[in-house]
């Protein structure tokens, strides 16, 4: 016949099945909270990354004769607006860009620059006046800016206002107008030059600036979209094709002029800072640097 466990062993087997039931239910409201904190911090970090990518820039964030504007239409409507501006002051922004770095320059330095900077600034924007018309229409701004007090005539040159000045605040934000094109041109222009004649094709300069440029807008805070728009150089570079300034062999690698590289640091010295000067062209140098140092074989790595 079967024997009964002692009374005592009884109780201890009860006590011990209560304990293993009770943990195994705290197990599971655990796991259960543990889990529905899981989702909801999955289903927050998924909401702030559509909400960053997609809902904030459909969001109105201004009314206007009853219509409602999102973000990414006030974007499109200032861009369009904007690149009007550009077209229209691309030439006094780049007169006033002279005397950013610069407190005094002849006329004769400021037509030398600007015509060979020209043909540059009309693969970006456009610019209606040919080469042999500048002079005629760089003067008519070099008055305006004299008698708006943004610059004053001594002798043969042009003198800036001083740098505490009302007039030279509106001098440089007139010349922010044409700064981005200024720079992606000195960022085109370094990586060809330290690559060489003929070592790039059109879309491998083109990768090249988008990368300098992020690398650019990181060091330097330089966080507008349109900095690194990859498009922005394409169309640049294109346009120097089209305006001969650049050209293509067989293979597609662009070629430029002799003069490439002392038109480009005559310019920049005027018109871009330097320690922004010294960052393009480090990694420039960084670049050329990394494609030309031989890598060690496998026999040398061992």
């Amino acid at each position: 016949m079967p024997t009964n466990p002692p009374k005592g062993q009884a109780s201890t087997s009860r006590k011990h099945l209560a304990r293993q039931q009770r943990e195994q239910r705290q197990t599971r409201i655990i796991v259960g909270v543990a889990a529905v904190v899981l989702v909801l911090v999955v289903a927050v970090i998924a909401y702030g990354i559509i909400n960053e990518k997609y809902l904030r820039w459909q969001r109105a964030v201004v009314v206007v004769n009853g219509e409602r504007i999102s973000v990414n239409q006030w974007r499109a409507f200032t861009k369009y607006y904007r690149n009007n501006v550009m077209h229209i002051f691309a030439l006094p922004a780049l007169l006033a860009s002279f005397f950013q770095n610069a407190s005094r320059i002849s006329r004769a330095q400021i037509l030398s620059y600007s015509e060979a900077l020209y043909p540059y600034l009309r693969a970006e924007l456009f610019m209606r006046w040919e080469v042999d018309e500048l002079a005629a229409v760089i003067d008519q701004w070099l008055a305006a800016f004299v008698e708006q007090g943004l610059l004053r005539v001594d002798g043969e040159s042009y003198v800036r206002p001083a740098p505490s000045s009302r007039q030279f605040v509106l001098l440089t934000l007139l010349s922010r107008v044409i700064v981005q094109t200024l720079q992606r041109f000195y960022m085109a222009t370094s990586l060809l030059l330290n690559s060489g004649q003929h070592s790039l094709s059109a879309e491998e300069l083109e990768n090249l600036c988008t990368v300098m440029a992020q690398r650019l807008s990181i060091l330097h805070g330089l966080n507008a979209p349109e900095f690194f728009d990859k498009s922005l150089f394409r169309h640049f570079i294109q346009g120097l094709l089209e305006q001969n300034v650049l050209s293509a062999d067989a293979s597609g690698k662009l070629g430029y002029h002799d003069d490439l590289g002392e038109v480009a640091e005559g310019v920049a010295k005027r018109v871009l800072p330097a320690e922004l000067r010294l960052s393009i062209r480090q990694v420039a140098l960084e670049r050329h640097e990394d494609e030309v140092t031989p890598q060690p074989d496998a026999d040398q790595r061992d």
